[in-house]
C-alpha cells in the first residue's frame, strides 16, 4: 500500500515510516523545507516531498498517489514554544488541508488516520480518578492551545466522516515516550517536584521542599510521589513500539473506520512500584513523599481500541526501563534527534 506520513521526521513519524517500509509498504513523507531533522529519515528508503501543511497545494502534491494517510504533523507541547497562531495554523489549518485533499482523492484514499492526544481532556482533578477513563468519560473542555486545537482537529475529522463519508480514524495518544526516554522522565525526579512546589506558600509545601532538599543532600535523585492521603501517583503512558503495533493492525481495518480511539501502554504504572524499580536498575536512590500538589492519578480503558482493530499493547513501564538499559531494540528504533 502507498502510505503518506506527515510529521515524518518526528520521533514518532520517523519510526512509523521505517516500520511501514519494513512491512512492505511504499511510504511518502511530507518534509518541511529546511527541516534540521531531515537526516534522520534520509536513509530509510522514503519518497520525501518538500512541503508545508499550511499550503494546500503542497499537501495535494504530497498525497496525490497515496492510498492511506497517517497525519502526525503537529505543533505539540514539548516541541515549542509555539504561539497561538502557530498552533492554529499547523494543527487546525494543517489538518483541514489533509482532510480536504483526502476528500478530493477519495476515489483512491482508503483510510485517513488523524493523530490526537489525551491533552484534549482534563485528567488532573484535585482528587484524581478512581476508575479507568473511556474515550467519552470526560468533556473536551481544555483551553490550553495545544489541547484546544487538537479538539478542533477531532471535530473536523468527525465533520468529514459524516458529511463526506471520508474513512477517518482518530487516535488519541497518551503521554508518549520515544526509545529510552522513560529513563529521563522529569516526573520521576526531584527537580520536577521542587518546581511544582516553588510557588506554594503553605506549611505543607515548605515541609515538602525541606524533605526534598534533605533527600537530595543525602544523594537521592528520584521521588515516589503520593497525594496528601498517601495514595501513589498513577499514570498511563505510551511507548513508540506500541504505537507501531497499533498501526500494523489499524490501517484499513473496517472496525476502526469512523472511530475515535485511545491508545496507551499495556497497563498504567504507579510511582510506588516503578520508581524503586528504576532506582534498583540504575543505582539511584529515592525519597517517598506525600506532596501538597494536584496529583497524577488516571488510567485508560483500552477496550474500544482492542475491540475495534485488535490493539494489544505489550509493554509495561518496567519493561520499557529494562529494555532501555539493556539496549533492546536499539538497532530498530530511531532515537529522538534531541539525544534523549
Amino acid at each position: 500500500m502507498r502510505v503518506a506520513v506527515t510529521g515524518v521526521t518526528g520521533r514518532i513519524g520517523a519510526n512509523v515510516a521505517a516500520d511501514l517500509i519494513r512491512r512492505g509498504h511504499e511510504v511518502r513523507g511530507l518534509l518541511c523545507r529546511d527541516d534540521p531533522a531531515a537526516a534522520r529519515v534520509s536513509g530509510l528508503g522514503l519518497d520525501l516531498v518538500d512541503g508545508d501543511l499550511g499550503r494546500i497545494d503542497d499537501v495535494r502534491g504530497a498525497l496525490d498517489t497515496c492510498e492511506a494517510v497517517i497525519h502526525l504533523g503537529a505543533a505539540f507541547q514539548a516541541g515549542g514554544p509555539f504561539t497561538p497562531e502557530q498552533y492554529f495554523d499547523i494543527n487546525v489549518k494543517g489538518t483541514f488541508h489533509v482532510l480536504e485533499v483526502c476528500r478530493e482523492y477519495q476515489h483512491r484514499v482508503k483510510h485517513v488516520v488523524v493523530t490526537s492526544t489525551d491533552a484534549t481532556v482534563d485528567k488532573y482533578p484535585p482528587g484524581g480518578f478512581d476508575a479507568p477513563l473511556r474515550e467519552d468519560s470526560l468533556p473536551q473542555d481544555v483551553t490550553a492551545w495545544y489541547g484546544y486545537t487538537k479538539t478542533l482537529c477531532e471535530h473536523m475529522a468527525d465533520r468529514y466522516l459524516r458529511a463526506d463519508r471520508l474513512p477517518v480514524t482518530v487516535l488519541r495518544f497518551a503521554y508518549v515516550w520515544g526509545p529510552g526516554e522513560v529513563l529521563t522522565f522529569p516526573q520521576f525526579r526531584i527537580p520536577y517536584f521542587r518546581g511544582q512546589l516553588a510557588t506554594k506558600s503553605s506549611g505543607e509545601a515548605a515541609a515538602a521542599r525541606a524533605a526534598l532538599d534533605r533527600a537530595e543532600s543525602e544523594g537521592a535523585t528520584l521521588v515516589v510521589a503520593r497525594d496528601p492521603a498517601g495514595r501513589s501517583w498513577v499514570k498511563h503512558a505510551l511507548e513508540i513500539r506500541d504505537i507501531l503495533h497499533a498501526y500494523s493492525r489499524l490501517l484499513c481495518h473496517p472496525g476502526a473506520l469512523g472511530r475515535t480511539l485511545q491508545l496507551a501502554s499495556a497497563e498504567p504504572f504507579a510511582w510506588e512500584t516503578v520508581v524503586p524499580h528504576l532506582g534498583r536498575r540504575t543505582g539511584e536512590t529515592w525519597v517517598d513523599l506525600r506532596l501538597p500538589i494536584t496529583p497524577t492519578h488516571y488510567w485508560y480503558d483500552l477496550s474500544a481500541a482492542r475491540n475495534a482493530f485488535g490493539y494489544a499493547p505489550s509493554l509495561t513501564v518496567e519493561q520499557m526501563i529494562d529494555d532501555a538499559l539493556d539496549g533492546v531494540d536499539s538497532g530498530s528504533l530511531i532515537p529522538n534527534y534531541s539525544g534523549t
